[in-house]
C-alpha cells in the first residue's frame, strides 16, 4: 500500500513539474539535458535532436517533457515598437566572410524559424537583415535582439550616408560610386551589398523624413542644407572628378562680349595677395563642413563703362518707375470697386423699400385675381344650379302632363286645365258689368261713363272698351 503511494507521488510530481503552459505571448524554448547525440565541436545550437538547447520552439499550447531529460523556458516574444528598428546578432552560424562585416541575410521569415538560419549558411555574428516594428517568435538563444530608434531626417537637413560595409572604394575615389540598383534609400541593406554598393560617403542623400536604416552598415550624418540669401549667388566647388587644368599665365577672367556697347576688357591682372589669401582661408574654412575641398579661390577687380553703368541704371529706374505705375493703377482700380460697393450700401435701403412695395402690389393682384375668381367660380354655380333646377322641374312638369295625358286623353286633360284657370279666375265668363240701352246716342255715352266706373271698381279687371247693342 505504502509502495503504490510513493509511486502515485513520484508520478504526481514528474506531471507536476513536467508539465509546462506557453502562453500567448511567449515562446517555449526547449534544451535537452541527457539521452541524446553531442554537439559537433563549436556547434551550440542542436538542429537534430542534439544535447543542448534546440533551434526550434514552442509555439502556444500545454506541453509535457520529463523534467530530468527536457528543460523549458518561457520567453516573452519579440516585440519591436513603432519609430524603432530590430537590430539582430546571430548567436551561432558559419564565420562571415573575410573582408565583410556583416552577414548576409538568409530567408528564415523575420528570423522566427531558427533551424532553416542555420541550415542554410546563415552566419555568426550581426547580421545585415533587420526588423521592422512588430511582434515576433525567435528563439532569444540563438538571436540578440537590439532596439534602436529609426533615423530621422528633420526639416532643413539632408542626411548623408556612410556606407560601412560593402566593397572597398577605388583608388582615388572620395564619394563612392551609385550602387547598380535600387537599394529603397539604404533601408534594403541586402540590395546595396547585392548591387556592388561601396563603402565611405555615398552620392544619394536622404530628405526629410524617417528610415528604417541598419545603423550598424550606414552611418548617418545629418548636414543643414544650403540657403543662399537673396543678393548672393552660390558658388559649387566640387571634392571628385577629374583634376582641373592649371590655367595659363595672364588669362583675361572676362571676355569681350558683343551684346554690351562696350566690350569689358579694362581688368586688374595684379593679384591681391593679402585679400585673396584670407578669403581662400574663410572659403576653405566654411567648405569643410560639407565635405568639400577647395583648391582655390579668384578674386578681380572688373571696371565697368561710365556710359554703359549709366544706361543700366536708367533701364533699371524705368522697370522700377514700371512696377510703380502699376501698382497704383491697381489701387486705383481697388478705389473704384470699393467706391462702387459703397453707393450700392447706401442705397441698399431704397432697393429693399421698392422690392417690398413691388413684392406687395404683387400679393394684392393676386388676391384681387383669386376674390374676382371667386365670385366668377360661385356665379357660374349658381346659374348652373338654377338652370338645372328650371330643367328638372320641366322635365317632371311635362312628365306629368304626358302621364295624365295618356291616362285621360288629351281632350280631357284641356277641359281639366281650362276649369283650373277658371276656378283660379283667370278666365271670366260672365261679364262683371252689363250695361243696356237704347238708340238713343246720349243714353250710350252716359252708360259708356257709368260702365268705364263700375269696371274700374273690379278688382284684377282693367277697362273694357263697351259698345252699345
Amino acid at each position: 500500500m505504502n509502495e503504490a503511494l510513493i509511486l502515485g507521488a513520484l508520478i504526481l510530481i514528474v506531471l507536476w513539474f513536467g508539465l509546462t503552459l506557453v502562453r500567448d505571448d511567449e515562446v517555449g524554448i526547449v534544451t535537452r539535458k541527457m539521452f541524446g547525440p553531442t554537439l559537433p565541436q563549436g556547434q551550440i545550437i542542436a538542429t537534430k535532436g542534439e544535447i543542448g538547447v534546440q533551434a526550434d520552439i514552442l509555439m502556444p499550447g500545454l506541453y509535457f517533457r520529463i523534467p530530468l531529460f527536457w528543460k523549458i523556458q518561457r520567453a516573452p516574444v519579440t516585440k519591436i515598437k513603432p519609430s524603432f528598428i530590430g537590430v539582430v546578432e546571430s548567436i551561432e552560424g558559419r564565420p562571415i566572410p573575410t573582408g565583410r562585416l556583416l552577414a548576409d541575410e538568409i530567408d528564415c521569415n523575420s528570423f522566427q524559424d531558427a533551424r532553416k538560419f542555420l541550415e542554410h549558411g546563415g552566419c555568426k555574428g550581426p547580421q545585415v537583415a533587420t526588423l521592422r516594428p512588430g511582434s515576433y517568435r525567435i528563439n532569444t538563444k540563438v538571436f540578440r535582439i537590439r532596439e534602436l530608434p529609426v533615423t530621422v531626417v528633420s526639416k532643413e537637413k539632408v542626411g548623408v550616408a556612410i556606407a560601412l560595409d560593402g566593397i572597398p572604394l577605388p583608388s582615388g575615389y572620395s564619394v563612392a560610386p551609385e550602387p547598380t540598383g535600387d537599394h529603397k534609400h539604404f533601408q534594403d541593406g541586402q540590395a546595396f551589398i547585392a548591387n556592388r554598393g561601396y563603402r565611405g560617403p555615398q552620392l544619394e542623400m536622404l530628405q526629410p523624413g524617417e528610415y528604417y536604416i541598419n545603423p550598424l552598415l550606414f552611418e548617418m550624418n545629418m548636414a543643414d542644407v544650403a540657403t543662399v540669401p537673396p543678393g548672393y549667388v552660390a558658388v559649387i566647388i566640387s571634392s571628385v572628378g577629374r583634376d582641373l587644368e592649371k590655367p595659363q599665365p595672364n588669362a583675361p577672367a572676362i571676355t569681350d562680349d558683343p551684346n554690351f556697347e562696350q566690350p569689358l576688357h579694362e581688368i586688374i591682372e595684379t593679384p591681391l595677395i593679402t585679400i585673396q589669401s584670407a578669403a581662400l582661408d574663410k572659403v576653405k574654412k566654411e567648405f569643410t563642413s560639407y565635405h568639400v575641398e577647395v583648391q582655390g579661390f579668384l578674386i578681380a577687380y572688373i571696371k565697368v563703362d561710365e556710359k554703359l553703368l549709366e544706361t543700366q541704371t536708367r533701364k533699371e529706374i524705368a522697370v522700377q518707375q514700371q512696377q510703380q505705375y502699376s501698382e497704383e493703377a491697381k489701387a486705383q482700380e481697388q478705389r473704384i470697386a470699393v467706391a462702387e460697393k459703397t453707393a450700392r450700401a447706401d442705397k441698399q435701403m431704397d432697393v429693399i423699400t421698392a422690392k417690398l412695395s413691388i413684392d406687395i402690389a404683387t400679393d394684392k393682384a393676386q388676391a384681387l385675381r383669386k376674390e374676382t375668381e371667386g365670385i366668377r367660380d360661385s356665379t357660374k354655380t349658381r346659374a348652373d344650379g338654377l338652370a338645372y333646377e328650371a330643367q328638372k322641374v320641366g322635365e317632371g312638369t311635362a312628365a306629368a302632363y304626358k302621364a295624365q295625358t295618356d291616362v285621360l286623353g288629351p281632350e280631357r286633360i284641356v277641359a281639366i286645365k281650362l276649369i283650373q284657370e277658371i276656378a283660379n279666375g283667370k278666365v271670366t265668363i260672365t261679364p262683371n258689368v252689363l250695361v243696356s240701352g237704347d238708340n238713343n246716342q246720349g243714353g250710350n255715352l252716359v252708360n259708356a261713363i257709368l260702365a268705364t266706373w263700375l269696371t274700374a271698381g273690379v278688382p284684377g279687371r282693367e277697362p273694357e272698351n263697351l259698345s252699345p247693342e
